[in-house]
């Protein structure tokens, strides 16, 4: 019988590749060849994918921050409109104590302060807030034929608190519509639109009103009425930039 070779003989003598052509056989001992690269290609769209993710979360931030901007600035629209509706019961009792006859011109006013408060949105609210400044300036006019309107304090206080009323109501206004045009350039434009669409990003609407006229901000008095005097009631400016 042959001398069975020592276990650690045996092992030497075993192909590094068995089965195989030979290719890739090494001696023991002989240092392994370096490594093959990885292939670059997998490095390029991992890493195209971490800038994409990256700034996906940018700009979804950034429409989560404008979309608030928004509705801080219409809340701010909010209480100005509150602060303007709950003055209009006080002045209208002023008026009518010396002018009772002019029932269609209370009624008037009554009607369109209630629609501001059950406003629903930004253009209804814009809308029914421009129609109350109508109705004040003629409710106005029917005051300047009153000799002791015109003295009245209340009636005078009234009046000049809704005066300031109406400018922060017109500051609030042109922070919102800003905020809102800022927010709408920003899910519109690419490439955040299609992320704003598929997060349920609607576009904001403006706080101004389309469905008066000039004419009609501006009315004339009832008829009898005297025409008012400049002081007498808001200018057509000041009208416009109330609604």
């Amino acid at each position: 019988d042959a001398t069975e070779a020592p276990p650690e003989e045996a092992a030497q003598n075993l192909p590094v590749n068995p089965g195989g052509d030979g290719a890739g056989k090494r001696e023991v001992g002989e240092l392994p060849g370096p490594r093959t690269a990885a292939n670059p290609t997998s490095g390029a769209l991992l890493a195209a994918g971490v800038a994409a993710a990256l700034l996906g979360g940018a700009a979804f931030h950034g429409m989560m921050r404008s979309r608030l901007r928004v509705r801080q600035a219409w809340f701010r629209i909010g209480i100005q409109l509150r602060r303007r509706t709950a003055l209009i019961p006080d002045l209208l009792e002023v008026v009518q104590a010396h002018a009772a006859d002019e029932r269609e011109v209370f009624d008037e006013v009554d009607l369109a302060r209630t629609a501001v408060v059950q406003a629903g949105g930004a253009a209804e609210a814009a809308l029914a807030n421009q129609r109350l400044t109508a109705a004040l300036v003629r409710l106005f006019a029917v005051a300047e034929n009153h000799a002791e309107l015109r003295a009245s304090k209340s009636f005078l206080a009234l009046k000049e608190e809704l005066a300031d009323t109406d400018d922060e109501l017109a500051l609030a206004r042109a922070l919102y519509n800003r905020a809102v045009q800022h927010y709408n350039r920003r899910i519109q434009t690419r490439p955040a639109a299609r992320l704003a669409r598929a997060a349920g990003f609607a576009p904001a609407t403006l706080f101004e009103a389309t469905g008066v006229t000039p004419d009609e901000v501006s009315a004339a008095p009832p008829p009898g009425a005297r025409s008012p005097q400049p002081d007498a009631a808001p200018s057509a400016g000041e009208a416009g930039h109330t609604g």
